[in-house]
């Protein structure tokens, strides 16, 4: 079975490398050697049987749209935003009579998930610099593309080698415009359990940027630890939500002290006095280990 990306030309779908909950990502292996290689995560109609199925496709379509134009018009500035670098942007989408087709590029290093997986935990110095990366690109989305995830988790970013050396986010699916001024707050409650914001369980009204500082601090602890602060070993929701409403994380010994002033700020209940992505870059943790930590004009 075979694919023709505009500007790309045609390739074939190969291998599935990856899997979701309502998609599977497969590698596209181009028919000209001089193409880059590329994959397609590809969305079955069959599995997409309720109106809420069919939205998160059209809302992935209609975020990477703000996104792309977002990226497109950051090329164009004096002193370019570096959290458009670390966006996975999608190049194309195609619809048939059985599935929809996102193209997108091949990030070669898989997903920081099964990174994590293989290594157990990583060193602060790595740590630091892949959160610096994600908090970038955090930052560009709210603010240059107005747009807020929601789901930031260890499975949503990707590495662009085996060696980490930088990150693509992506999956925005569960992505939603960020409330104007005179907008109605965010109330829906989506997202991982294990990485969502206390505030998106009280069903309640909210901002989206805290709830992507609290994943992010969620990520971070997960990155250090090689495990999450909330979790049940029965896997059952009430008592996580249970403890991630109390947040009162346990920080094993190892972790040094800017780490857990840094996730003691990100892991924060009142979401109006969490740290915030600001807070991230211009922390200790963050500036003693990545050198030229990125400020925020």
């Amino acid at each position: 079975m075979s694919i023709t990306v505009p500007d790309y030309g045609p390739y074939t779908i190969g291998r599935p490398i990856g899997k979701g909950s309502y998609g599977t990502v497969y590698l596209l292996i181009p028919h000209n050697p001089s193409n880059p290689s590329l994959c397609v995560k590809r969305y079955s109609k069959k599995k997409l049987c309720q109106p809420h199925h069919r939205k998160l496709i059209e809302n992935e379509c209609m975020v990477n749209s703000l996104l792309r134009e977002a990226i497109s018009q950051n090329a164009a500035q004096q002193t370019p935003h570096p959290g458009a670098n670390y966006i996975m942007q999608l190049l194309y989408v195609e619809e048939t009579s059985t599935c929809y087709h996102f193209v997108m590029p091949y990030a070669p290093g898989g997903d920081l998930f099964t990174y994590l997986e293989t290594r157990k935990k990583l060193s602060e110095s790595e740590a630091a610099k892949i959160v610096t990366q994600l908090a970038l690109a955090l930052d560009f989305a709210h603010r240059c593309a107005g747009v807020v995830h929601r789901d930031i988790k260890p499975d949503n970013i990707l590495l662009s080698d085996s060696m980490c050396s930088s990150i693509l986010l992506i999956d925005w699916g569960l992505s939603t415009r960020l409330p104007g001024p005179d907008d109605p707050p965010l109330s829906d409650c989506c997202g991982s359990p294990l990485y969502a914001a206390p505030e998106l369980q009280y069903k309640c009204d909210y901002n989206g940027e805290p709830v992507d500082c609290w994943s992010t601090g969620i990520v971070l602890y997960a990155l250090l630890t090689g495990t999450c602060p909330f979790d049940d070993p029965n896997n059952f929701v009430p008592n996580l939500y249970r403890k991630i409403r109390e947040c009162a994380p346990h920080y094993p010994s190892h972790l040094s002290a800017n780490a857990k002033d840094l996730l003691n700020k990100l892991i924060h209940r009142d979401a109006s006095t969490r740290g915030t992505i600001s807070t991230i870059l211009t922390h200790p943790f963050i500036t003693g280990t990545q050198k030229g930590a990125c400020e925020l004009s």
